[in-house]
């Protein structure tokens, strides 16, 4: 029975349970399908006993995982409901930030320029000043670079900043 401003009689919005199976749908799908590129992958090292499929097959997991917690949520009637307005200003701010990244990348301003002005126009999106959450965010992106690099000896975009920090640790 629907009540008065479109909800049922247990308070939520008429659908919020079908929504939420739906959600648990795709993330089961998503899961199924990370499953299987991981079991196709190839690459069987006997001194790996982990080896490249492990990180997917933790991702699968963890995908089904939520899609259960989602089915139990919208069984028991706990899905959220949507805001009444949406604020586009917002994921504006974050695409603006994606669109920057790549762009950034592709010219070789390097990893920790190109991030670090994603999370500042990110944390923009968010109500943050753009001038200091992007020194921040180069600051974590330079930080999260030099782990990488260091490290793990794993190679991320150089640019200037890179370069030149590479460099000096490498006389």
């Amino acid at each position: 029975m629907s009540s008065a401003g479109g909800r049922t009689e247990h308070g939520r919005p008429p659908g919020s349970t079908v929504a939420g199976l739906v959600i648990a749908a795709g993330l089961v799908i998503l899961a199924v399908v990370i499953g299987i590129d991981a079991a196709m992958l190839n690459t069987k090292v006997a001194s790996d006993p982990l080896g490249p499929a492990a990180f997917p097959y933790a991702v699968a997991a963890g995908l089904l995982v939520l899609a259960v917690a989602t089915v139990i949520s919208a069984l028991r009637g706990k899905t959220p409901t949507p805001e009444e307005s949406q604020d586009f200003t917002a994921v504006g701010w974050v695409i603006a930030g994606l669109l920057a990244q790549i762009l950034l990348i592709a010219v070789n301003a390097g990893f920790s320029l190109a991030s670090g002005l994603l999370f500042g126009l990110a944390a923009r999106g968010f109500g943050k000043p753009l001038w200091l959450a992007s020194l921040v965010g180069v600051a974590l992106s330079f930080l999260t670079w030099l782990a990488f690099s260091q490290l793990l000896q794993l190679s991320l975009p150089q640019g200037p900043l890179e370069h030149a920090v590479s460099a000096l640790l490498s006389d």
